[in-house]
Parts: structure tokens; C-alpha cells; sequence
């Protein structure tokens, strides 16, 4: 619940940037959510799930990094030729909307 909003955060710090001091930050706190959240998402995913599809999960969680690695250059470029800083905004949008996602998918259920 806190890797995600921190990972936002760093984006937007990367986007908003002004110093170097500033891009330390930034890029210290991207490190931090990374390494918070990578394993994080890896336990929630498999626990979730029936446990005759925990191989399947697993495996498509191990793929997301090489498919970022694949799909994320291309759209950073585009995104790119119309500013040099707009893939960070891109990146911080599309991590948000992700946060509220996992937010609204994982809260505990109220009944009334």
C-alpha cells in the first residue's frame, strides 16, 4: 500500500525536478519503491489466487519486468518527442490510476 503512491511520487519528482539534489531524491525514492513493491506485488498476486493457478501468476509476474523493458522504450520515445520530461508525467498518471486500482481491489469488503 505504500510502495505504489511512493513510486508515483518519485515520477512526479523526476518530472518536477529542478536541482540535482532533487533528481538524488527522486531516483532514491524510485530505488525504494521498486525494491518495496516488486516482492510486495509478487506475494499479493499469489496469495490471491487458487492455488493450481499460483505457477501461472508467478510466471506472469516474473514476465512483467521483460515486458516493460519491451513496451516501455517505444512509448517513452513517442512521449518523448513532445517533451523531454512528459514520460515521467506519463509514468506518475499511469501508476496513480494503477495505486487506485490495487486500492479499490484490495480494500476489505464492508458488509452491512
Amino acid at each position: 500500500m505504500i510502495a505504489m503512491p511512493l513510486l508515483a511520487a518519485a515520477y512526479l519528482l523526476l518530472y518536477l525536478h529542478q536541482t540535482i539534489y532533487g533528481l538524488y531524491c527522486a531516483m532514491m525514492l524510485l530505488g525504494l519503491a521498486m525494491g518495496m513493491g516488486y516482492p510486495s506485488i509478487a506475494a499479493v498476486a499469489t496469495s490471491r489466487c487458487h492455488p493450481e493457478k499460483q505457477a501461472t501468476v508467478t510466471g506472469m509476474i516474473t514476465a512483467t519486468p521483460a515486458m516493460g523493458y519491451v513496451v516501455g522504450p517505444p512509448v517513452s520515445a513517442l512521449f518523448y518527442s513532445y517533451g523531454h520530461r512528459l514520460p515521467f508525467l506519463a509514468a506518475t498518471a499511469l501508476i496513480a490510476v494503477f495505486t487506485l486500482i490495487a486500492i479499490a481491489q484490495l480494500a476489505p469488503s464492508r458488509s452491512r
